[in-house]
């Protein structure tokens, strides 16, 4: 059965809410794809970004796509989705670093914000 990012965002409030680190940093990281995953589909209506010879992921692709609109809203989304990939990165990749609970909260922060200007 399919979930959606809002299901994923409300799993990562839940997750965020335990009482050890494992538990933050799935928050962060289900919080982060909330946001991406929502991006991805409204990302598809909106123009390609301007030709750039570094080649990227996806992830990179899909924020550089929201960043470079003139739109100011989509601009937003971009630095908003890059803060809250840097924040999912230290929770998956960086596991010999400590990622506390207010790092989870605030990966959440920028989904929420994110889910929200994308339904305005």
């Amino acid at each position: 059965m399919p979930i959606a990012p809002e299901e994923l965002l409300s799993n990562a409030k839940i997750l965020c809410e335990g009482a050890q680190e494992f538990d933050w940093r799935c928050a962060a990281s289900k919080a982060y794809y909330a946001a991406y995953h929502k991006c991805k589909i409204v990302g598809e209506t909106l123009p390609e970004s301007p030709y750039d010879s570094q080649p990227m992921g996806v992830h990179d692709t899909l924020i550089k796509k929201f960043s470079t609109q003139s739109d100011f809203k989509f601009k937003s989304i971009g630095f908003m989705l890059r803060e809250a990939k840097r924040l999912r990165n230290k929770a998956d990749y960086d596991i010999d670093d400590p990622f506390e609970q207010w790092e989870a909260k605030e990966t959440i922060n920028w989904a929420e914000k994110i889910l929200a200007k994308l339904i305005e």
